[in-house]
């Protein structure tokens, strides 16, 4: 499945089981399908996963200089934001 296809899933999923997600433009090539945060205190609802990896070669395609500028973006612009719905990011490198 393509990432847009994962993308127009995931919103589908949203729509009929009414639930709100959280996904990042440009990215849809990282996504790796939803999950809950926590099994002891569940989140209401899932949040998307992403690929690690996926996001830092989508910022290397997309004009970062290497990985050390990929992974600051990354951190200060991405991972920085935090809230109910927001996704989860696996580490796969």
């Amino acid at each position: 499945m393509s990432g847009s296809e994962k993308r127009q899933h995931i919103l589908q999923q949203a729509e009929v089981r009414e639930f709100e997600v959280v996904l990042l433009d440009g990215y849809d090539d990282a996504i790796l399908g939803l999950a809950h945060r926590d099994q002891t205190e569940p989140v209401e609802h899932p949040v998307v996963v992403y690929s690690l990896k996926g996001i830092i070669e989508a910022l290397l395609a997309g004009g970062c200089a290497d990985r050390d500028e990929a992974y600051e973006f990354f951190s200060h612009n991405i991972d920085a934001s935090y809230g109910e719905q927001t996704p989860i990011f696996v580490e796969d490198d």
